[in-house]
């Protein structure tokens, strides 16, 4: 059974990368944000998260959603809390059931009643949770900390007046990390985004949850207006514009790519470890995104800091793709050694 059953999330119709982008430019499925459609919440592991949901074209928003739980004996899978992730592997002192303790137990955190609970193994957590959630909406149980703002926004409503668009709700997050400026960027609210940038919120805040900046959420889409409209409040930060040019090569988000070098991001720029955006997109065997970074005069000859160019990273590396990208680079070199 591959990654633990076919009913996972990478296979579900109702997971956002597996429906058409808005945009042919839009990054690949495998770069895309996984999102489930029906619950309205990001995946952090599509290949190790299941629901019933999978195999039904009208799906319900009462059935159970999955993860891997605790290995005893073997594979295993456990409910989620509501909507809410729970924390699988963790030392516990304080079984909520026996009172024992593990080395590797279950947390949940019920954020309804301001409480943690412990479990010491699957069977003590499944049982609890049969018992407390029995026959009920995911989303009552536990919407997962979504905000009253956050709701709004994924419900598409009129956008509030700036009165009601609080700092306080403006930066709060769920439990997956994300703000209601996450989802707008997603999901494509450009009214509910002008009006939260207008009301101060910056296009970025800090998030727990694969450290995603909203703008990437946007590329990931390909919904050019939602890149435009953060771009422009991303303009006092050069820094973090280079830290987003690395990860959109890295990604392969050709949108966000012409996006930034259009606001003038150094094309060449490097990080830590010297590589260039050039190197992420070979590396990563992005052939029109490594075509399209060549086209606007990315250094082919750059080295990163342990002696690694363009091309012996294309002639290093044999995944899918990347002999199409050597013989581009071959070629481009070989058209600028005769020019020379």
């Amino acid at each position: 059974m591959p990654n633990g059953g076919t009913d996972n999330c990478m296979n579900c119709p109702h997971n956002r990368v597996n429906k058409v982008a808005c945009d042919p430019k839009a990054a690949s499925r495998f770069s895309r944000q996984a999102f489930c459609t029906v619950y309205q919440i990001p995946i952090a592991s599509q290949a190790w998260t299941y629901c019933r949901n999978t195999l039904d074209l009208k799906p319900g928003l009462n059935q159970p959603v999955y993860r891997m739980g605790l290995r005893e004996g073997g594979y295993s899978r456990v409910p989620i809390f509501g909507l809410r992730p729970i924390d699988v592997g963790e030392p516990i002192s304080d079984c909520h059931v026996c009172g024992g303790e593990a080395n590797a137990g279950i947390v949940v955190e019920l954020a309804n009643e301001s409480k943690t609970l412990s479990f010491c193994c699957n069977g003590h957590y499944c049982d609890w949770h049969d018992k407390k959630t029995s026959g009920r909406n995911l989303r009552d149980i536990d919407c997962g900390g979504q905000s009253e703002l956050t709701l709004a926004v994924i419900d598409n409503e009129e956008p509030w007046e700036q009165e009601r668009l609080t700092p306080n709700l403006l930066n709060q997050v769920d439990a997956h990390g994300w703000s209601a400026i996450h989802y707008a960027a997603l999901l494509g609210r450009y009214d509910w985004l002008k009006a939260m940038l207008a009301a101060g919120t910056g296009p970025t805040v800090q998030t727990t949850f694969e450290k995603v900046e909203p703008i990437e959420l946007a590329a990931s889409e390909g919904n050019k207006s939602i890149v435009d409209l953060l771009l422009s409040s991303y303009a006092h930060d050069q820094n973090l514009l280079e830290q987003i040019l690395h990860k959109a090569c890295q990604n392969g988000h050709l949108l966000l790519v012409e996006a930034l070098l259009g606001a003038d991001v150094d094309i060449d720029c490097r990080n830590s470890r010297g590589s260039t955006p050039l190197l992420h997109a070979v590396f990563e065997g992005h052939l029109t995104l490594v075509i399209y970074l060549l086209d606007q005069g990315a250094n082919i000859h750059a080295t990163d800091n342990f002696g690694n160019t363009a091309l012996s990273f294309a002639r290093t590396w044999k995944t899918s793709g990347m002999e199409e990208i050597r013989e581009v680079l071959e070629r481009w070199l070989a058209r600028e050694n005769k020019a020379t």
